[in-house]
């Protein structure tokens, strides 16, 4: 839940001590987080803010100060399960693991335990409706939720990781790139309304960018 907005300061200062990250670089960095801003709702303004926690997506050390706050844990996590293939990839994360029945459950319930009491420990919260397990038979998948309940796991065959479909069993999850192609086929006229006033060239170039690009997403992940 909010994972940038949630980062503790003090957490980043003890990790990049330890990770030897340049102080100087933070330091500004937090001094950028905690400058005074206001807030505005309908037209309502309030007083001064000052932020005492969280990092600024988008900011240009943000993803790197997320990567020092859970290098440890994620190592650790590895460490601990060698068995579990752990993709984090900015503030998503994945574990796997491939094997019997009972291999599986014990090592992606253990890792998952493991990585998100760690993260829970540093002020982070788990989302009720963002967890999903895919496995490969349905029954592991409820064996792995009920293993791990207050993760709040939901069990399916289709799931999204990174921008793309991903399916388990023998399943091929084709609703994501179904639904990006009909939001494409609604913009259809605009790319030739383009056409007709900038040129080919220039609309093909938007094309690469902002058409071809949408229902693509995610696929090289």
């Amino acid at each position: 839940v909010k994972c940038f907005e949630r980062v503790l300061h003090e957490w980043l200062v003890r990790q990049g001590t330890r990770f030897g990250y340049p102080m100087v670089v933070l330091r500004l960095s937090l001094a950028a987080y905690r400058l005074g801003r206001v807030l505005v709702v309908d037209g309502i303004c309030s007083g001064l803010v000052f932020a005492l926690r969280g990092i600024t997506a988008g900011a240009v050390h943000a993803t790197v100060e997320l990567r020092l706050l859970l290098i440890e844990f994620m190592d650790e996590t590895v460490a601990v399960y060698p068995t579990v293939v752990a993709t984090l990839f900015v503030d998503d994360a994945t574990i796997e693991a491939t094997g019997s029945h009972d291999m599986v459950l014990y090592n992606t319930a253990g890792a998952a335990k493991f990585f998100t009491e760690a993260l829970v420990e540093v002020g982070h919260e788990w989302s009720p409706t963002k967890n999903c397990i895919a496995a490969s038979h349905p029954a592991l998948g409820r064996d792995i939720a009920v293993r791990l309940p207050g993760l709040h796991l939901k069990v399916d065959n289709k799931a999204k990781s990174l921008g793309a479909a991903v399916s388990a069993g023998r399943r091929r999850h084709a609703g994501i790139l179904a639904a990006r192609l009909a939001k494409f086929k609604l913009r259809r006229d605009r790319f030739r309304k383009l056409r007709r006033w900038a040129g080919a060239a220039r609309t093909a170039a938007v094309m690469r960018t902002g058409g071809i690009a949408a229902p693509s997403w995610g696929q090289a992940n």
